[in-house]
């Protein structure tokens, strides 16, 4: 079962993803794919307080409440669909400005694949903090649980409060240059992270790498969508939630072989930090390069 509805969540979220594309304007493409992370976020942090009431009362139950929600929401985007769609089959986007043309580049599945590769330091980065970051500060580091509580809360408040203001404010600016202001806060956040030693220098880490995380992820949706032919967007919007994965399965295994193989918990945290730095230049080089088209 777990299986099944895995599989269905892998389905959802590129046809999320698409839908984002479709029904937003070019301009604000990145604010759109904000929103979407917004929700995902909001309800990771609604979800299991919700869920914690409910499992209370009957543990059966949070299941129950799940496929009822789920389900509820089927309808929903059911009959909004039928609103978005004309009489001829066409999606109606009302007064949405179209979709700027992009110069056809003989090298756009070079290009995707580039960006596909380069995004994969930042997954695997970013899946630091929600697989190892307790264990580290704890049983690394040495320090009160109350500041493992103080990192993720950090997190979660900006998330919350900043992501959208921050991705509007910055929605002229071209993906490309967005990645890489995302990706030089990100390594900077996570060598700082296994530089730190103390809860302070932790939570401050914690504001650089998640502003990093604010622009980047994004800027990174967006990027991919104007880097992919149109028939072929939701197959390398799957790739992106596909890498999101990759981070989330291999990270840990990868954190903890370098800390065995050099008995330092912080050279996890300090190479994740250099591996998207590195990324950054390779992306900036290859720009310079006028091998990628821009987007």
């Amino acid at each position: 079962m777990t299986f099944t509805w895995g599989m269905a969540y892998e389905i959802f979220t590129p046809s999320a993803f698409s839908m984002t594309i479709e029904y937003s304007a070019e301009e604000n493409r990145k604010v759109a794919f904000s929103c979407n992370r917004l929700a995902i976020n909001i309800g990771m942090a609604i979800g299991p307080a919700l869920g914690g009431l409910v499992f209370a009362f009957q543990s059966d139950f949070v299941f129950y409440v799940n496929s009822v929600v789920v389900l509820v929401t089927l309808i929903y985007f059911s009959v909004m669909q039928r609103q978005l769609v004309s009489p001829s089959g066409h999606p109606t986007r009302g007064d949405l400005k179209p979709e700027q043309s992009h110069q056809e580049s003989t090298n756009r599945p070079v290009y995707f694949w580039s960006s596909f590769v380069l995004s994969l330091p930042i997954h695997l980065a970013y899946a630091l903090p929600p697989t190892v970051l307790s264990v580290y500060m704890v049983n690394g580091l040495g320090l009160e649980a109350y500041w493992v509580s103080g990192v993720y809360i950090t997190n979660a408040l900006l998330v919350t409060l900043f992501e959208l203001p921050i991705n509007n404010y910055m929605k002229h600016m071209t993906s490309y240059v967005s990645m890489l202001i995302g990706y030089f806060l990100g390594s900077m956040g996570f060598i700082i992270m296994g530089m730190a030693q103390i809860g302070p220098m932790l939570i401050l880490a914690t504001v650089i790498w998640t502003l990093g995380e604010l622009i980047v992820f994004p800027s990174l949706l967006d990027y991919i969508s104007k880097s992919s032919d149109k028939g072929k967007k939701p197959r390398n919007l799957g790739l992106h939630s596909a890498g999101v994965n990759i981070g989330v399965v291999f990270t840990p295994a990868i954190a903890s072989l370098l800390t065995v193989q050099t008995d330092d918990p912080s050279f996890a945290w300090v190479s994740a930090g250099a591996l998207v730095f590195i990324s950054m230049v390779m992306l900036y080089l290859s720009e310079k390069a006028r091998f990628l088209k821009r987007v």
